[in-house]
């Protein structure tokens, strides 16, 4: 089986970073989550990469921004969905996509995380007929507009993805060589010593996180844990999703969570099993 050891020099390097996703990003749906979640599918970037030709950290990278790894429709209300975003027939497109072909030539099944990165693979390597390089064959079936600068349906450009895509992409392949090297064990503190205190870290920093879900339509994305801060982003929708890494007390003394891309939401507008399930091994 294709794996991270035996992908082909040419292709790259595939790491697995840790912690949350961050860095200089522009539009990526997976910042602020964590990287397990995009690592889970390693095996089917490399597999699918190698098998078609396409890095298997463009991939993965396009997975980042497209999903942050997750099987989720379309935020836009667009017949897309899945961890690298195919429209499709199933997914109410009115009609037999050429993804859905792809994935019927292939035998791939676009329902699924792995079918849906063996069909992003196929494509982008040019063996659909389509000439030129993934980045290419990207710009005119995954994101095509007139111009690099011109927004597509969801208000973004096409140079901002490929900027995101060149980020992640360096972290990815950053990972790979770091995992290499050997990390010397940490000298032990004397038994009457002890650490000093740290700052906090900042919510991106933090290696692990809690999905939250918003309780109503409407909920307040603040910039700080104050009634009166300026919001961030447009209101959450009912059930949407969204990391959080701690809690906080407000000036106004409610609680407010904090969310791995540092906004705030009130703590009793939104519920999270996870951070539940966490409090219940105390």
């Amino acid at each position: 089986m294709t794996d991270a050891t035996t992908i082909p020099a040419q292709l790259g390097k595939l790491g697995a970073p840790t912690g949350t996703i961050g860095g200089p990003l522009h539009i990526a749906f997976g910042r602020g989550g964590p990287w397990s979640t995009v690592n889970a599918h390693d095996p089917f970037f490399a597999k699918h990469g190698v098998r078609w030709n396409v890095r298997p950290s463009m991939l993965k990278a396009m997975e980042v921004i497209e999903s942050g790894g997750r099987m989720i429709p379309n935020g836009n209300g667009f017949p897309n969905w899945g961890n690298m975003q195919l429209t499709s027939q199933k997914f109410g497109a009115g009609f037999f996509t050429p993804w859905d072909a792809a994935g019927q030539k292939i035998g791939a099944d676009i329902a699924s995380a792995d079918g849906q990165i063996a069909i992003a693979a196929h494509v982008l390597g040019g063996h659909t007929g389509v000439p030129g390089t993934p980045e290419d064959i990207f710009l005119s079936n995954y994101y095509p507009t007139p111009c690099l600068d011109c927004p597509g349906q969801d208000g973004h450009t096409p140079r901002q993805y490929l900027e995101d895509m060149k980020e992640l992409e360096r972290q990815i392949t950053a990972a790979a060589t770091s995992e290499t090297a050997t990390t010397p064990p940490p000298t032990p503190l004397p038994v009457t010593d002890y650490a000093p205190s740290v700052n906090i870290p900042q919510p991106e920093e933090f290696g692990v996180s809690c999905t939250a879900y918003a309780n109503f339509n409407g909920v307040k994305v603040r910039q700080r844990a104050n009634p009166d801060a300026a919001e961030t982003r447009k209101p959450l929708a009912k059930d949407e999703d969204f990391e959080v890494v701690y809690q906080v007390l407000g000036t106004d003394g409610r609680i407010y969570w904090v969310t791995a891309n540092r906004s705030r939401i009130l703590a009793r507008e939104a519920r999270s099993p996870d951070w539940d399930a966490a409090l219940a091994k105390e």
